[in-house]
């Protein structure tokens, strides 16, 4: 059930970049366009670090929700998402105010924000994943049923939310901005180094114990994968103007 949310988020955040024309697209598995000029690319470069933001923050409500299910004690999960949300929304709408930026920018807040919250709430069901009692609502994942494996869960949905931040703040940004210059950016090699910090944050966390089965080598594996694919299309939607003029539709 996770599996099929998570790529339903993806498919939401891929429907708002199918359907532009012209253009000097990124290239390779990245979704997006090279800036069409310096005040775009700074507009779009300001969205990067409030999407980040982001998925730390409503992964961190995922955390706290489990810690506290441990301790006895309930959370305002969903509360706790849409606070969230709004920080984002108004980020943007600060970045708006400032900034010189394409009407795709505004377009593609809403499914920033949605396609977000879908992929961490479906992706939760991979990383709380031991038998327990559902987490409820939108969320995917069952809580954990003892302090050792919220734990074990809780760093890997950390090593999820930084593993996309790596690929969008570490890898797409400077591949875009360099592409800008018209310098080379080994955008791959990036990737394969956020990669491998994944694997290390998992591997440490399998070292200290507690984390159940499901939470393998190989369910990391599939964890990072699905993560992968979304930070491609999340950068689709903030690098959405077109160099030819012609700006991104947002299907939404």
């Amino acid at each position: 059930m996770s599996r099929r949310l998570m790529l339903a988020a993806v498919a939401s955040l891929a429907l708002t970049v199918s359907s532009a024309s012209g253009g000097t697209p990124l290239g390779g598995d990245d979704t997006g366009f090279v800036p069409p000029d310096a005040q775009i690319k700074r507009c779009e470069e300001a969205v990067v670090p409030k999407a980040a933001s982001l998925i730390r923050c409503v992964v961190q409500c995922h955390i706290k929700t489990a810690d506290l299910a441990v301790k006895g004690s309930t959370f305002d999960e969903e509360g706790c998402e849409q606070e969230c949300l709004f920080k984002f929304a108004s980020k943007i709408d600060v970045v708006l105010a400032r900034q010189s930026c394409a009407p795709c920018t505004g377009e593609m807040a809403p499914g920033i924000m949605s396609g977000t919250e879908g992929f961490a709430d479906a992706i939760n069901g991979d990383i709380y994943c031991a038998p327990g009692a559902p987490f409820g609502g939108d969320d995917q994942g069952n809580l954990p049923a003892d302090r050792d494996t919220a734990k074990c869960e809780g760093r890997v949905a950390k090593a999820v939310a930084k593993y996309v931040n790596c690929i969008g703040k570490g890898c797409h940004c400077t591949a875009v901005r360099r592409t800008f210059r018209g310098d080379p950016f080994e955008d791959e090699i990036c990737e394969q180094e956020c990669r491998a910090k994944f694997d290390l944050d998992g591997d440490k966390a399998a070292a200290r114990g507690g984390c159940p089965a499901c939470l393998d080598a190989a369910g990391r594996d599939g964890i990072a994968m699905d993560a992968e694919a979304f930070a491609e299309q999340l950068t689709g939607s903030i690098y959405c103007a077109s160099p030819g003029g012609a700006f991104l539709d947002a299907g939404y």
